[in-house]
């Protein structure tokens, strides 16, 4: 007799070095977007250019960023899964390592971007070691609030040391070199070619809701793109505006994004606890309408104080 196997049973479970290695990467894979205003104030001040000008570059390093990350995706599924982490890592190293020395503006230009490459890479092979762990929807979860943690933390301390291409491109690249020492400790589980018989027999008929499914699944994936674009538009020109508009000094820059952070981190808690109780839509339409809002007001804002609540 053969007994169908559930979907966790070929996947392997959480330790500490699967954790490092796999959330750690994925850390590194999304800290060009998180430490997005920073990297505007290094350009501006390194290179000269305008907020518009230091945009720009840090657009290409993450749209290089997002298509290199599609481009391995498949790679990194499977049995190649640490030599394409491997490889992302060093392009971020070699990338934003160059970056991080005064070499000229476009030596500066062409690492930022090389360098966002690389982390697709990283970020393709922590995504795919995510699926390869027991409970992936609790491992997202987890990776999520570990990513607000350092996130949270990084943003508090670099504008103690102060904010530079050194500061900001160097501690990227440095991550990068550490996290290839634990390149080797990614779950690798290995991938069924054949359909999942569990899955297969509580799946639905497709011609059950197939077009209400369809235009939801669109319908969300259109917000979450307008969303996006609009968060980290704003993100972007936070350290900025906290400047220009609300005379903020690095220090303080520094305290007011890495305490925006740490809120995602307990916003992300709260309904990492709540689970189900309150659905999916409601807490979803109010966080949108609450943070558009506070958007707005960031945007106006010219009192260090309000701009920092």
């Amino acid at each position: 007799m053969t007994i169908p196997l559930t979907p966790d049973a070929t996947r392997l479970p959480l330790n500490t070095r699967r954790a490092t290695s796999t959330f750690g990467m994925s850390v590194l894979g999304l800290l060009t977007a998180n430490l997005l205003p920073f990297m505007v104030i290094a350009l501006q001040d390194s290179l000269g250019v305008s907020v518009a000008e230091a945009g720009t570059i840090m657009t290409g390093s993450l749209l290089a960023t997002a298509l290199a990350c599609i481009a391995v995706t498949r790679l990194a599924e499977g049995s190649r899964r640490i030599a394409v982490a491997r490889v992302g890592l060093v392009v971020t190293a070699l990338g934003f390592g160059v970056a991080a020395f005064p070499l000229g503006a476009t030596v500066t230009v062409v690492g930022v971007i090389v360098g966002g490459a690389g982390a697709g890479g990283a970020l393709a092979a922590s995504g795919a070691a995510l699926a390869a762990l027991r409970n992936p929807n609790r491992m997202s979860a987890a990776n999520g609030l570990v990513n607000r943690a350092v996130v949270t933390l990084v943003l508090a301390v670099i504008p103690l040391v102060g904010v530079g291409l050194g500061s900001v491109y160097g501690f990227v690249a440095a991550l990068a070199i550490v996290l290839l020492v634990t390149s080797g400790w990614l779950p690798a589980a290995p991938v069924l070619d054949s359909p999942d018989p569990v899955r297969r027999a509580v799946e639905p008929p497709a011609s059950v809701g197939t077009r209400r499914i369809t235009i939801a699944g669109v319908s969300l994936l259109v917000m979450y793109a307008v969303w996006a674009i609009s968060e980290d538009s704003l993100w972007a020109i936070a350290g900025t505006m906290g400047a220009d508009n609300a005379q903020l000094s690095d220090a303080a820059l520094g305290v007011v994004l890495s305490a925006s952070s740490a809120g995602g981190f307990f916003a992300a808690l709260v309904l990492i606890l709540l689970g189900d109780r309150v659905g999916r839509a409601l807490p979803m339409a109010v966080l949108l309408i609450v943070g558009g809002a506070l958007k707005l007001g960031t945007s106006l804002a010219t009192d260090p104080t309000v701009y920092g609540v």
